[in-house]
């Protein structure tokens, strides 16, 4: 889920933003891959030590998914 994520951003046609604006997205959209990738490892980890449920590693990536949509309906 995190390699389908990491791809958006290079499927995506180029934003019609200033140099400015279009880095401050870019980089927006690059934090919160990452914060999504690394909380469910994370939450993963702590399912594995049987301290959370191991269905709530997967709800970063749901974030995500839905992040992921409204930033593709944006640009439609």
């Amino acid at each position: 889920m995190g390699l389908v994520a990491a791809r958006m951003p290079l499927a995506t046609p180029s934003l019609t933003l200033r140099k400015g604006q279009l880095f401050r997205s870019q980089l927006l959209d690059g934090a919160v891959y990452v914060l999504a990738i690394a909380s469910s490892t994370v939450l993963f980890q702590v399912a594995a030590v049987r301290h959370a449920p191991a269905l709530s590693g997967a709800a970063p990536m749901l974030i995500l998914l839905g992040f992921s949509v409204s930033r593709y309906r944006d640009l439609a």
